[in-house]
């Protein structure tokens, strides 16, 4: 307690602000992009099982931040239920939004549920923390318990999430659109075989894969099995998806090589290196924070590891604090592993 003291505990709500501050950014940058498109559904149209389940989760926090607000008898208590009331009100606005244009659930809302549900992870472990010093009522631990299921629910929902797309290979996608769906004459023998190919692995693949499974490379589970029972051939590999296709490659580097020649005319040569960076540098900077993130928790583990055999050596009659050390070890290479598979899947892909 004295370490930490009630401030970093968030009950005075210091970052909160920065929570809803990040739901106006991101929310605000995805009803600017979709802010263009054309109506073409209601409200209330859901297509999955997620939408639906999402639409019901904001408005219960939406619920519960106004019961707070209305019986809460304190200062912090009113500003916790403005909070919640806040951040789960512009979830449902950005939902309905999205389900209006009849668009898939875009990235900045998910990546929103992530920063919420590490906000209330913060909350919980601390109220924990004062509730074994005495000085949390139930009835703050069973609020901050409700928060805490609400925003790990939603955000597990956005990660289970497929975004339905097609998994495309560019040439021929593209020559589809050009000549429409019911006119395939026009279309090469080549190009048929490779839109065949496409058809057959639609809805699957990392291109139809949720966060989660992209993460953790479920989506090649299906590939794995068929290997084991036979040997693969060409045509039971994934296409390629459109971004990493030579065709969409050139495309993108000529366009920032094009912009370069715009800006400085005829006095001064386009830089190749400039162009690399503009088509692959935000990836390969995602690759780099991945590999920080194996670089900070591969040293967790040793930690963890010290203080559960002190714990065992010290005759500790509190198997519950064993038991979380041991969790966190299990944690620790969880988040290891997984964002050192992420580095070297997005540092390849780079090249």
């Amino acid at each position: 307690q004295q370490r930490f003291g009630p401030s970093f505990c968030m009950m005075d709500g210091l970052f909160a602000p920065l929570v809803l501050v990040a739901l106006a950014i991101l929310g605000g940058h995805r009803v600017n992009e979709i802010s263009r498109r054309e109506s073409t559904k209601t409200y209330l149209n859901f297509d999955s099982f997620f939408d639906a389940a999402q639409f019901g989760l904001a408005v219960m926090g939406i619920l519960f931040g106004a019961s707070t607000l209305v019986m809460g008898s304190s200062r912090a208590e009113w500003m916790d239920g403005m909070v919640l009331a806040a951040k789960f009100g512009g979830t449902l606005g950005v939902l309905m939004i999205e389900n209006k244009k009849d668009v898939l659930r875009g990235k900045n809302i998910k990546c929103f549920w992530i920063i919420d549900f590490l906000y209330t992870l913060m909350r919980i472990r601390f109220v924990l923390m004062l509730k074994a010093f005495g000085n949390v009522l139930d009835s703050e631990l069973q609020h901050e318990g409700i928060s805490f299921i609400i925003s790990v629910t939603i955000m597990m929902t956005g990660m289970l999430q497929k975004p339905m797309a097609i998994n495309t290979g560019s040439t021929a996608f593209s020559q589809l659109k050009e000549t429409e769906m019911e006119d395939l004459s026009k279309l090469d023998a080549g190009t048929k075989k490779e839109l065949d190919h496409i058809k057959q692995f639609q809805g699957r693949g990392e291109g139809a894969a949720s966060w989660w499974s992209q993460m953790l490379f479920n989506w090649i589970t299906e590939l794995l099995v068929a290997g084991k029972q036979r040997q693969l051939d060409a045509v039971d590999l994934f296409p390629l998806l459109e971004k990493d296709t030579c065709f969409d490659s050139g495309v993108e580097l000529s366009k920032y090589w094009n912009v370069q020649k715009a800006k400085l005319g005829t006095s001064e040569e386009p830089s190749l290196f400039k162009a690399i960076r503009g088509c692959w540098g935000r990836d390969f900077m995602i690759a780099g924070v991945w590999k920080l993130i194996n670089d900070l928790v591969v040293f967790l583990g040793p930690l963890f590891l010290r203080a559960l055999i002190q714990f065992v050596e010290s005759g500790n009659d509190k198997p519950l604090e064993g038991a979380m050390l041991a969790v966190g070890i299990f944690g620790a290479k969880m988040v290891e592993t997984i964002a050192l598979g992420q580095y070297f899947q997005r540092g390849y892909r780079v090249g």
